[in-house]
């Protein structure tokens, strides 16, 4: 048997809720705003794989102490996605008025090599600064750059790499990465007295097409460049942060809050 129901006689009632709900919303947009997420705002997705179980909270936690910005932490199953917003560096560019930075965006991550062999030029010789953004230095950061652009000659190096001792690289908790020789050649060495690659270097940028994947790390190009003996080092003697991790981020901070 059906059963016939009258829409329109509740037609008054519907339009009365309709309204107050679309107040409502306006009310709460008007108070709260609009909730973008990663593909509005902008920003950038890490997805953790574990061994073992994790807490996305103790992750949350970690996460919020490091002053980053707006951080969303989802944990889908065993997997647990970080998205950071980096709202920081964009007021800060903003701030500075710097319109010729350039952000590229990677769906997949590249790592250190693929993501500049993404945006740059390899078919011609150019001399490249690369800076990690996990080097801090305290205060002579344009003097070690001018020194590294004055000593590396486009026509006899392939790249010029900075290091420095590990008394001097705080927050480094490794063996070092390469000898340097006496005349400045980086050369693979099993001495323990090797030195700490800081992460900055200047770079031929036709040696990124020595590597066909569109997916590598930069340690591929050095030890390609190693073997070829056309890689080079500069020692850099004052200390640094090597802020790869949450206890040496933190120092960092410690120092320039005291300072």
């Amino acid at each position: 048997m059906m059963k016939n129901i009258n829409f329109v006689s509740q037609f008054k009632k519907a339009n009365i809720i309709s309204i107050i709900l679309f107040i409502l919303s306006l009310l709460l947009v008007s108070f709260k705003g609009l909730n973008y997420g990663i593909d509005f705002k902008g920003g950038t997705l890490i997805e953790l794989r574990t061994e073992k179980s994790i807490k996305a909270s103790s992750i949350r936690d970690t996460l919020s102490s490091m002053n980053l910005g707006d951080v969303n932490v989802k944990k889908f199953g065993k997997d647990v996605s970080i998205i950071f917003i980096l709202s920081i560096v964009i007021d800060f560019l903003e701030e500075k008025k710097m319109s010729n930075i350039y952000i590229s965006y990677e769906k997949t991550l590249l790592d250190t090599g693929g993501g500049i062999k993404k945006v740059i030029d390899t078919k011609s010789n150019q001399a490249l600064l690369i800076i990690n953004c996990d080097a801090i230095l305290f205060n002579d950061y344009p003097n070690l750059l001018r020194d590294l652009q004055k000593k590396f000659d486009l026509d006899k190096m392939d790249a010029l790499l900075a290091f420095s001792s590990p008394k001097n690289a705080i927050g480094y908790k490794g063996n070092g990465d390469f000898m340097i020789a006496d005349d400045g050649m980086v050369i693979e060495s099993d001495s323990p007295n090797k030195m700490v690659f800081m992460g900055i270097s200047v770079l031929n940028t036709k040696n990124l097409e020595l590597v066909e994947s569109d997916r590598f790390s930069l340690v591929e190009i050095w030890n390609k460049l190693i073997k070829k003996k056309t890689c080079f080092g500069m020692v850099y003697e004052s200390a640094w942060y090597h802020a790869g991790s949450v206890e040496a981020i933190n120092l960092a901070n410690q120092h320039f809050e005291q300072n």
